[in-house]
């Protein structure tokens, strides 16, 4: 039976040969093995004393975190598994060298406290065989003193870890830190020095970029195939990896510190912030004695991915339309027409029943003191969305024959010019595959070059056939080379009308309508709004108020975006997908009848 006093009652157990169930939990800050608090000490001296004390039993194999700081309990998961074993109810004993080892913040050491009251355990501390004895006035004031200095301790770990970093960087000193693949640290010296294997295949990686013309994910395909996988993952070198490896300068005895920083954060719950600097923060550390390849192949490495980079151009993240498609009904649809800001779904109310839609551009602003115009309509309730977009929908539908009169047109023309242009995509592509060889030729002319000079004219000539490259590709992109039959087309097309004149009239909006209908809703700072749907129409709505629903919206015309054959099977791949009566019919071409099919999933949408 326990009494009040849980220290007192296990003493009294342990004195008179009682059973005492126990955990022993060991934890050092580093996974080095050398550390004077190590893990393998602290579970001996466990070992010993349970030998004096035998009938002090643990319940399970000690806890162990290795290469964890004690200034909060994220990322301890043996610390973590520890208390649910506590919270079953039947532990006496936490058994550790100090209590620093449990715990370096008074935030960590409260939650314990009141643990230990919840769940009728104490901690016995092995430096000086004490069992912590809340109750206990002089028991509590140590304690308390002691959790002071441990929290203590870590901030002037702190503060002297970033007195040695500002000097490090005074000094241009590099540190373990720096160390990237290529390169390995000598414990002995203190110092990087190159790991010669991984140097070899460093080395590789940039030939078969540079001379090969190899893009990353062939070349990630060709380590795997030679053995060569991530040092961690153990899988096939990322794309992103090898990027890095042919942007990083310390293969040319460049090496950068100051990249990153951090703020100590202490407590249950809470981690250090970690952070990347500003690129002007970045201090660069000269050793050419380190260099892996040579600064002419590592800048035309530099050249040719500036080249690609431009010839595959993808869209700003402002300009494109943002990747999440969330449960809300308009996540991801409404943006700001100042800032280009993606509105985020919010309650209006404090009972969380009026859904809305706000724009956070104070949260992702890159400067200080940047503002966003759009001030007074940054926020539209979603009823208001509602309405706009049943009614735009719904006169969509009502006017589907203008619109497709109009695409059989554009349609019926894009065909007629299409076959026109078979000779001169083929005399293109012609002389596109003799630039290739061309330039394939002044590689190994350039590989193989005796002098400076001479890889200089090799360097003019491949630069030049690149450019004449990247020019024909553009033209060739701008021709449409698929030729499907014009009246089948038209059956298909007719098949996608078929579908929507099915749908009628829609009173009642959801998730499914909301993304196979509308492309993007721009609110703009005059509270305008600009509604565009997939199917190419376009809306202009006035919103005086977005407290009330009063919006009056004009009839757009159908906008004749549809150019060539491919632009209508990207229409139709949007449009195709539609909400008819709780159930998604997909419609896609059959490629060997040439003729439209439909295949339906029963699946709800919520």
């Amino acid at each position: 039976m326990r009494n009040n006093n849980i220290a007192q009652s296990i003493k009294i157990r342990m004195e008179m040969g009682e059973t005492v169930t126990a955990l022993n939990y060991a934890r050092t800050s580093t996974d080095n093995d050398e550390q004077k608090d190590s893990c393998d000490n602290q579970v001996a001296m466990c070992k010993i004393y349970l030998k004096i004390y035998p009938n002090v039993k643990l319940a399970e194999k000690p806890y162990v975190d290795q290469g964890h700081s004690g200034k909060s309990d994220i990322g301890r998961e043996a610390f973590e598994n520890m208390l649910d074993r506590v919270k079953q109810g039947d532990i006496d004993l936490i058994i550790v060298k100090t209590k620093a080892r449990l715990c370096r913040s008074k935030a960590l050491a409260t939650m314990l406290e009141e643990m230990m009251r919840d769940y009728k355990f104490s901690i016995l501390t092995l430096s000086d065989g004490q069992i912590y004895d809340s109750t206990d006035r002089n028991s509590r004031l140590i304690n308390g003193i002691k959790d002071i200095l441990d929290e203590d301790y870590v901030w002037g770990q702190s503060e002297y870890g970033k007195m040695t970093h500002a000097l490090r960087c005074e000094r241009k000193t590099l540190a373990s830190s720096n160390v990237t693949f290529g390169y390995q640290w000598n414990k002995e010296t203190k110092n990087i020095e190159i790991n010669e294997k991984e140097a070899g295949i460093v080395k590789m990686v940039y030939e078969w970029y540079v001379y090969s013309d190899f893009g990353v994910n062939e070349i990630s395909r060709k380590l795997a195939e030679i053995g060569v996988y991530g040092k961690n993952s153990k899988k096939p070198v990322t794309a992103a990896t090898l990027m890095q490896w042919l942007s990083n300068e310390s293969y040319v005895g460049v090496f950068h510190i100051n990249k990153r920083g951090s703020m100590l954060d202490l407590g249950a719950g809470r981690e250090t912030k970690r952070f990347v600097n500003p690129k002007e923060e970045w201090i660069a550390v000269q050793r050419p004695e380190l260099a892996i390849i040579d600064k002419d192949l590592f800048n035309l490495a530099q050249k040719i991915r500036a080249e690609r980079r431009s010839t595959y151009d993808k869209p700003s993240k402002e300009a494109s339309q943002a990747r999440f498609r969330g449960f809300h009904l308009f996540a991801g649809k409404v943006f700001c027409g100042a800032c280009g800001t993606q509105f985020v779904h919010v309650y209006a109310d404090r009972a969380q029943t009026i859904s809305a839609y706000k724009d956070y551009f104070a949260k992702k602003a890159k400067e200080v003191g940047e503002k966003c115009e759009n001030n007074k309509y940054n926020k539209i309730h979603e009823i208001v969305l509602s309405n706009i977009t049943k009614k735009a929908i719904n006169l969509t539908l009502e006017n589907t024959e203008q619109i497709f009169d109009n695409l059989y047109n554009i349609i019926s023309e894009a065909f007629e010019s299409s076959t026109d242009n078979i000779s001169k995509i083929s005399a293109l592509k012609k002389k596109l595959n003799s630039l290739e060889k061309e330039r394939d030729s002044y590689f190994e002319g350039w590989r193989t070059a005796p002098d400076s000079e001479m890889r200089e004219y090799f360097y003019k000539k491949i630069t030049s056939i690149k450019e004449e490259i990247t020019e024909l590709q553009k033209v060739l992109s701008e021709y449409d080379t698929d030729t499907k039959d014009d009246n089948q087309i038209k059956e298909q097309l007719q098949k996608v009308k078929e579908q929507l004149e099915s749908l009628q009239h829609i009173e009642t909006l959801d998730r499914c309508i909301v993304d196979n209908f509308v492309d993007k809703i721009i609110v703009n700072p005059d509270g305008g709004l600009y509604l565009t749907l997939k199917v190419g129409t376009k809306f202009t709505i006035t919103v005086p108020e977005y407290s009330e629903v009063a919006a009056s919206i004009r009839k757009g015309e159908a906008v004749r975006y549809i150019k060539s054959l491919r632009d209508f099977f990207y229409f139709w791949q949007s449009v195709g997908r539609l909400f008819i009566g709780h159930m998604m019919v997909v419609c896609r071409p059959d490629t060997q009848t040439r003729r439209p099919t439909c295949s339906r999933a029963l699946r709800q949408w919520c």
